[in-house]
C-alpha cells in the first residue's frame, strides 16, 4: 500500500477541561489563601478590628445584601443579553467553554462556586487592597488578574470600580459581596445553559456541513 503524497492535516489535541468539583477544590484553596492574606494585612499590619473594617456597615447587613443582589442581577442579565450582539463577548464565552466543563455545572455548583469566589475576592480586594491602594488602582489590578482578553480586562476593571463604589456606599463588604455573588451565579448558570444548548445543536450542525 502506497503512502499518500498529501500531508496529513494537523488536528490540535483537545486540552482537558476543568470540571465543577475541581473548580470548587481550587477555588476553596485560593479563597482561603486570599482571606488569610487579607486578615493578616488588616488585623496585624494595619492593626484594625477585622469585623469593624469589613462588616460594620452604615445600614443593616440584610439591606446591603439585598441591594447588592439586585444590582448584581441587573448587571449580569444586562451584560449577558446585551453582550450577545458583541463579538468580543462571544469570543470570551468560547474561551471559557474551552477551559471549563460548563455543561456539567448546575444550580448548586453555580451557588457554591460563586460564594467561594465572591466572598474571598471582596475581602481581599475591597477589604484589604482598596483602603490601601485606592479605588482606581485596586480596580485596575482586579481587571488585570481577571483578564483573559482585552475586552474582559475592561469589563472586569469597570466591575471592580462598581464593586468598590458599593463598598464605599455601604461602608462594609456585604453589598459588594452580594453583587459579586449575583454576577457570578447568574453568569455561570447562563453559560451552563448556553453550553448544553450548543452541545445539543452540534451533531445537527455537523450533518449540515
Amino acid at each position: 500500500m502506497h503512502e499518500s503524497i498529501y500531508p496529513t492535516p494537523y488536528l490540535p489535541v483537545p486540552q482537558p477541561r476543568t470540571g465543577p468539583m475541581r473548580l470548587l477544590l481550587y477555588g476553596g484553596f485560593l479563597g482561603g489563601l486570599l482571606i488569610t492574606v487579607a486578615g493578616l494585612w488588616v488585623g496585624i499590619v494595619q492593626n484594625e478590628n477585622i469585623w469593624t473594617a469589613w462588616f460594620a456597615g452604615k445600614f443593616a447587613a440584610w439591606q446591603g445584601m439585598g441591594i447588592g443582589l439586585f444590582i448584581g442581577t441587573v448587571f449580569a442579565l444586562g451584560m449577558w443579553y446585551g453582550g450577545r450582539y458583541i463579538e468580543g463577548f462571544a469570543a470570551i464565552r468560547r474561551k471559557i467553554a474551552q477551559a471549563l466543563e460548563l455543561e456539567s455545572i448546575y444550580g448548586w455548583h453555580a451557588i457554591a462556586l460563586s460564594l467561594i469566589a465572591a466572598v474571598p475576592e471582596e475581602i481581599f480586594f475591597r477589604g484589604a487592597m482598596q483602603p490601601t491602594l485606592g479605588l482606581i488602582l485596586t480596580a485596575l489590578i482586579f481587571g488585570v488578574l481577571h483578564a483573559m482578553t482585552r475586552l474582559y480586562f475592561i469589563y472586569a476593571a469597570l466591575a471592580g470600580v462598581g464593586l468598590g463604589l458599593l463598598a464605599n456606599w455601604h461602608g462594609s463588604l456585604w453589598m459588594p459581596m452580594a453583587a459579586h455573588f449575583a454576577v457570578n451565579c447568574w453568569s455561570l448558570m447562563l453559560l451552563a445553559r448556553w453550553s448544553r444548548a450548543e452541545n445539543q445543536k452540534a451533531p445537527t450542525e455537523v450533518l449540515m456541513l
